[in-house]
């Protein structure tokens, strides 16, 4: 009896250990748990511009530069989770919804599967073609499409295959992929085309007014909700109504070429980003501009919005992403350093400076000999020493007089408009440089001016 009830007792304290050991266990890996979900931020930042951004749930942000980075952000807080080295690089993201893993396609040619976790590379795919210079996900066929340097290509996500389609495609076209419905839009030349995805057949063709073919400029084009699309070439956009078979264009705004565009349906609006450093907000109802945004020193790159938050994100050459409330049009974070962002993409180089009583354009002389003024003219070079593309030049040359007050530069090689308010614009390719002779107005003595672009220290003119 007395060894019974100590096998009892003994069965009964195996028990008391065992649950107390699994409560242990099970406030472990709940600690472990929460500690796995407490974000462990990092020290990295884009050096020159950045390429795409690809906004994903959780409020975080991937984004792939020049630098051959490869960045997942946290987005309310502004700050990298991860950071990776690219073997070369990176044209472009694409992320398929519900997906643990997204794709990046670098310049020679590679698609890389990556998952979100560490950033891991899982696979390494060689395209048919190189050039890659857009892309577009049809979640349907869980595939993306690529345009390549002669041709689409489709990469089926499922089996890892890239293969090159009858559908053949030139430098300067852009093209869009409806994100519900088997579409397919194509800005080529002059007009805009639409396609049965499925099997490539062309539905409709619509004709651009106004619109000459220049292929130095890309042409862009994103599609609104199944039946509008917004095209954009050099400083215009049109509203695209498939149902109507209408295209009408949108006021001028920008005053460079346009390099990126994307639209809300939720709102009802389309964004556009250009080489005068603007964002502008579009009301498609109203058919005018809504808003105008700032805050990026170079280049637009990229735009996307999330609907379910209202906000935009944009990309530029200066190496930073800005959020904006799509509502008050407020910037509400920068991801990214800023001193990377300041860095000129400008190098300055002065040969002569003399003044002129006069400066003379074709058959117009102009001369401002009233009030003691009189003319400086600048021989001076500016070159581009950044990797972008293309950088755009504008009248942010200025000589700054005696008092720090600053007048704009008014004239350039054989153009010249004594207007405050004038100026004048030209895209300049990496390592090219923009050369003539640069009019301000100015009052004696001039050698007590310096000379600046807008991202320059001021050059004194007290040795010419």
């Amino acid at each position: 009896m007395m060894a019974l009830i100590v096998r009892k007792y003994l069965l009964l304290l195996l028990l008391i250990l065992l649950f107390l050991l699994f409560s242990c266990q099970k406030q472990s890996d709940q600690s472990d748990l929460a500690s796995a979900h407490k974000p462990v931020f990092i020290e990295a930042s884009h050096k020159s511009g950045i390429l795409d951004i690809l906004p994903l749930p959780g409020h975080r942000l991937l984004s792939v530069g020049r630098d051959s980075m490869l960045i997942l952000w946290q987005t309310d807080s502004a700050r990298a989770l991860v950071a990776k080295k690219l073997t070369d690089v990176p044209q472009r993201l694409s992320w398929l919804p519900d997906k643990p893993h997204f794709w990046v396609v670098l310049k020679n040619g590679q698609a890389l599967e990556i998952s979100l976790q560490k950033l891991k590379i899982k696979t390494t795919l060689k395209l048919p073609q190189t050039g890659i210079s857009q892309l577009a996900v049809f979640p349907a066929q869980k595939a993306i499409y690529l345009k390549g340097n002669a041709n689409l290509m489709l990469l089926k996500t499922e089996t890892k295959n890239a293969e090159i389609l009858p559908f053949t495609l030139n430098k300067r076209d852009g093209f869009a992929i409806h994100s519900l419905q088997p579409m397919l839009a194509l800005f080529r030349q002059n007009n805009v085309q639409l396609f049965d995805l499925r099997n490539l057949k062309r539905i409709a063709l619509l004709n651009l007014t106004g619109l000459k073919n220049n292929v130095t400029d890309q042409r862009l084009l994103t599609f609104i909700n199944g039946h509008l699309c917004v095209a954009a070439f050099n400083v215009n956009l049109w509203l695209i109504d498939w149902n109507t078979k209408t295209a009408k264009r949108l006021p001028k705004s920008h005053l460079a070429p346009i390099t990126a565009i994307t639209a809300s349906q939720a709102l009802n609006t389309a964004v556009s980003g250009a080489m005068d450093k603007s964002i502008k907000i579009w009301d498609l109802n109203k058919r005018e501009l809504r808003a105008s945004l700032y805050g990026h020193f170079f280049n637009i790159t990229q735009l996307t919005v999330v609907d379910s938050i209202n906000q935009l994100i944009s990309a530029s050459e200066d190496g930073t992403i800005l959020i904006y409330d799509l509502k008050s049009f407020e910037i509400l974070r920068r991801l990214g350093a800023i001193e990377n962002a300041l860095k000129s993409p400008w190098k300055l180089k002065i040969f002569s400076v003399r003044p002129v009583r006069s400066f003379k354009v074709g058959e117009n002389e102009y001369n401002v000999s009233k009030n003691g003024s009189q003319l400086l003219k600048v021989n001076a070079e500016i070159k581009n020493v950044s990797k972008a593309e293309a950088m755009f030049f504008s009248s942010n040359f200025f000589v700054i007089d005696p008092f720090d007050s600053r007048s704009p530069m008014v004239g350039l090689e054989n153009y010249v408009a004594l207007d405050p308010d004038a100026y004048f614009k030209k895209k300049i390719a990496p390592g090219q440089s923009l050369k003539g002779n640069f009019v301000f107005i100015v009052k004696p003595p001039y050698k007590n001016y310096r000379i600046t672009y807008e991202t320059l220290p001021p050059i004194s003119l007290d040795k010419f």
